[in-house]
């Protein structure tokens, strides 16, 4: 596996521009990095136990993603058999042995879509180890025939984050070849084709988290065939130090427009992965309050960590907070987000 350095261009979320002086090279845009073809299990909420599957080289990709925290690479759109999809099969099998799992999931450390046998090991992986296929990808290569490869995959999730060609731009510096117009088309193409199609929608502060920018692609949304569609934001350091999380505040309005007009349930993220945040005994509510600056958290995520944390009746205690004005509570759908405006 060999990796090929490039001089990489910033790009600057003002003037929505990607053309721009040559910049000296971020740590990590050259790396020769090999990672283990399969790792884990890891735990998710939507997926239990996944034993993930890397089918392309550290941070082979079609985008360069501003939020990306694997860091710099240029993006191709060139698919290539890096690994033989026996070699995965047999990995696979060992792993399975000895460890329990629900899915094995297609994705890693670059867009898995760039292998052109993932089609066949989605098959194999079915049919001779007998398990539930998940394919994360960024859906970028769906238009190209890959939504038809990975169609017979028991879950398919693809990233948005915006219609608008610049901005889309701006946030992925795509491979040449690629527009968001094909983008788009190729996301209705997966979303007829697949078993299960979800979508979740990256947000960076002030690039496409305005109402605009919910309203322009909640109507989008709903012409596709969507299971599910979840908000998420950049919770690790990307390789564009420019990049931010949204505000919490403007996260849920985003959320909010984008469920009315789109038709669809629509899920904030809040980034907190298997186990509530920790919360000081001693002075719970301070404690929980310094959490939702910083981090949205779910009702639910709070009265877990409350609890864990000793406090007799957590729901008291978050009414009692939300009363006051410590932090402030919006529902979006069924479920109820704990934020606080500074």
């Amino acid at each position: 596996m060999i990796a090929r350095c490039f001089a990489w261009r910033r790009v600057s979320p003002i003037s929505l521009s990607y053309t721009h002086p040559v910049h000296p090279r971020p740590r990590g845009a050259c790396s020769s990095r090999v990672e283990p073809i399969v790792f884990g299990p890891v735990y998710s909420r939507r997926l239990g136990w996944s034993l993930g599957v890397n089918l392309v080289p550290f941070k082979t990709c079609t985008w360069n993603c501003v939020y990306c925290y694997l860091g710099y690479a240029q993006p191709v759109v060139e698919r290539r058999r890096w690994i033989e999809e026996r070699v995965v099969v047999e990995k696979v099998l060992e792993k399975v042995r000895s460890v329990h799992t629900d899915y094995v999931t297609l994705v890693g450390i670059g867009e898995p879509t760039l292998a052109s046998n993932i089609g066949r090991v989605v098959e194999l992986l079915k049919s001779e180890v007998g398990v539930r296929v998940a394919v994360l990808s960024n859906g970028s290569l769906f238009n190209r025939g890959v939504a038809f490869e990975v169609s017979e995959a028991d879950y398919i999730k693809a990233t948005i984050t915006s219609v608008d060609e610049d901005k889309w731009r701006v946030l992925h510096n795509p491979a040449a070849p690629l527009n968001a117009e094909e983008f788009v088309e190729g996301l209705w193409l997966a979303s007829r084709a697949a078993k299960s199609f979800h979508l979740e929608v990256m947000l960076v502060d002030g690039v496409n988290d305005s109402p605009e920018d919910a309203a322009r692609l909640g109507s989008v949304i709903r012409e596709l065939g969507v299971t599910s569609v979840a908000v998420n934001t950049p919770f690790r350091p990307g390789w564009a130090r420019w990049v931010n999380p949204p505000a919490p505040e403007r996260v849920l309005r985003f959320a909010s427009i984008l469920e009315r007009v789109s038709g669809h349930r629509v899920e904030v993220l809040t980034g907190r992965g298997l186990r509530p945040p920790r919360i000081d005994p001693s002075k719970p509510g301070e404690s929980l309050a310094e959490i939702v600056s910083t981090h949205i958290l779910s009702w639910s995520e709070a009265v877990e960590a409350l609890r864990e944390a000793g406090v007799e009746n957590p729901e008291d205690t978050l009414r009692e907070l939300v009363e006051t004005g410590v932090v402030k509570a919006r529902r979006v759908g069924s479920e109820t987000y704990l934020y606080r405006e500074d």
